[in-house]
């Protein structure tokens, strides 16, 4: 069985899992010879951790759930008299071949008929997966926010007279500020607002703002489920992205011939060295792509206001007889 879903907010993905437990706490047979298996799949970003928050939230279950991109999978003991006894969290991002399931006991817990398991990524692992497996399919509707950004940068690029200004209380598209692109960011609550430029980003975390993703690649990022490096805090990441720039300087410096005249605690190295895969990976989730293939340019959306012939059947059917006589006289002027 398939199920396409078109989802338009979190909260929405959160309801949707919401109803699926309540459909099969009415029609799910008590007894059964296999757990249940949910396939989530779709794109990076597309709802798949918030299908299932919704999940946790409807069987009852506390604490977080952050998607176990590394550890691949995390057990949640689901609260007594529920249609299920334990909920399983599985990622296959990063899997590579379906032996690397065998160690969890994979095979073993989809045959236990009171376990709900939930893979995402589950697409990687289908000829693993039962024939009864139900798949969910996740797709973002509309232009996201990457179609929005690339279009802000590529018209710095292209337009050299264009200055952008990027609205949001999004910080991670303080990594695209530049000298003609800034941000403008809540600061506390909608009353206290700043823009963020160069010098701005610099005071605040002492390096140029296209370091901000080797920033979160060392000290990572909880809302995001980016895991960065072990033991590395803000300081720590700050600290080292000031000295040495790019994970890429870092990295090459850590492994070069001069490595021990490298002022580095070693068990600082150690930890840098031994998690190597994974603040690159952190890196690449927190990095904007400002190079989407976009199917409209700035002149596309250039406003224009309509002529006073255009707008007047608007104006008349809402009786806006003074409003559209103001409007005529400024588009006169």
């Amino acid at each position: 069985m398939e199920i396409t879903f078109l989802s338009k907010s979190p909260k929405e993905t959160r309801n949707l899992a919401r109803r699926l437990i309540a459909i099969l706490k009415v029609y799910r047979p008590k007894t059964t010879s296999n757990g249940l298996v949910l396939s989530l799949e779709g794109e990076l970003g597309s709802g798949k951790t918030e299908f299932i928050k919704g999940l946790a939230e409807a069987l009852k279950i506390k604490g977080k759930v952050l998607s176990p991109t590394f550890i691949i999978m995390r057990a949640f003991k689901i609260p007594a008299k529920q249609v299920f006894d334990y909920l399983y969290h599985f990622d296959c991002y990063r899997l590579t071949s379906l032996k690397d399931l065998e160690p969890l006991g994979f095979f073993e817990i989809i045959a236990h008929p009171k376990n709900l398991v939930v893979l995402e990524w589950g697409n990687k692992v289908l000829k693993a997966l039962p024939k009864r497996t139900l798949r969910i399919i996740f797709k973002t509707k509309g232009k996201n926010s990457n179609h929005r950004l690339t279009l802000a940068v590529k018209a710095t690029r292209e337009s050299p007279d264009i200055e952008v200004i990027i609205i949001t209380g999004d910080l991670d598209t303080l990594q695209l500020v530049g000298p003609r692109i800034k941000v403008w960011t809540l600061k506390k609550g909608i009353k206290e607002v700043s823009l963020m430029d160069v010098s701005a980003v610099k005071e605040r975390y002492g390096f140029e703002p296209h370091l901000l993703a080797d920033f979160k690649g060392l000290k990572g990022d909880p809302s995001d489920n980016i895991l960065g490096v072990p033991s590395i805090g803000e300081k720590t990441a700050i600290s080292l992205i000031k000295e040495f720039g790019p994970l890429e300087n870092l990295y090459a410096s850590l492994e070069s011939e001069n490595q021990d005249k490298i002022k580095i605690p070693a068990r600082l190295k150690e930890i840098l060295i031994q998690n190597k895969d994974q603040a690159f990976f952190s890196k690449n989730l927190a990095l904007i792509n400002t190079n989407v293939e976009l199917d409209c340019s700035l002149k596309d959306l250039k406003f224009e206001m309509p002529s006073p012939e255009q707008i007047k059947p608007v104006f008349e059917k809402f009786s806006f007889k003074s409003l559209y006589q103001r409007y005529v006289n400024n588009w006169s002027a």
